[in-house]
């Protein structure tokens, strides 16, 4: 394994799914499904063009629903990931089935847990427009706040 740029971009990425975050929460009201609303958006940028959005979902449905994908055209692609602890060793996987938020429930995406990764990030914006897909509420836009680059690092 390389220890160069790629070690790096490792680094860097890890800082940023296990750091908090310091942006402020959205204030403006989140768009809402029927029975389903987006709590606390926020996302996460750094220099290596990665990222990482989370977010609450709530679902007061009476039936599961299920985070299908997302997008936004600040990234080149968004996946779905959860981090999870195996023995001693943290490790970042792929969620390509979405994340089930289930009936009268919520599925919070978070530093260290479940989050959308953002790949190639094309610039450093203030804020980012984001669409999630559901399985039965369909498609949700919203506008995230986003963090600058090193807002957490002292």
């Amino acid at each position: 394994m390389s220890h160069g740029r790629e070690g790096r971009a490792v680094v860097v990425l890890v800082a940023v799914l296990m750091g908090g975050c310091s942006c402020s929460e959205t204030q403006a009201p989140l768009p809402v499904q029927p029975g389903l609303r987006v709590e606390r958006a926020r996302a996460r940028l750094t220099p290596a063009q990665v990222g990482a959005v989370y977010l609450t979902l709530v679902n007061t449905a009476a039936q599961e629903d299920r985070l299908l994908s997302a997008e936004t055209s600040t990234a080149e692609r968004v996946e779905m990931h959860e981090v999870v602890a195996q023995g001693e060793v943290l490790r970042m996987l792929a969620r390509p089935e979405g994340f089930v938020v289930p009936a009268g429930g919520r599925v919070e995406l978070r530093p260290g847990g479940k989050h959308l990764m953002l790949y190639s990030v094309r610039d450093a914006p203030a804020q980012l427009s984001l669409t999630l897909h559901f399985e039965k509420a369909g498609t949700l836009q919203l506008v995230v706040p986003v963090s600058p680059p090193g807002a957490d690092e002292p």
